[in-house]
């Protein structure tokens, strides 16, 4: 889920850098590698399909 949240907001337009918080050189192994991944236009209208239905996970 990492990857795909951090892969999809880097390819947004509109951002310029994302802040990772790592507390393990695991996690910043996990978070470096999706500088490598990019998502389909298909999987990204599917991510904006269900964020239109669901804007705000919060309560």
């Amino acid at each position: 889920m990492t990857e795909l949240s951090l892969t999809f907001t880097e390819q947004q337009a509109f951002v310029i850098s994302t802040i990772i918080g790592a507390t393990s050189v695991a996690q910043l192994k996990e978070k470096i590698y999706t500088i490598n991944v990019s998502l389909s236009d298909e999987i990204i209208a599917e991510i904006i399909k269900v964020h239109a239905i669901i804007p705000d996970r919060s309560p």
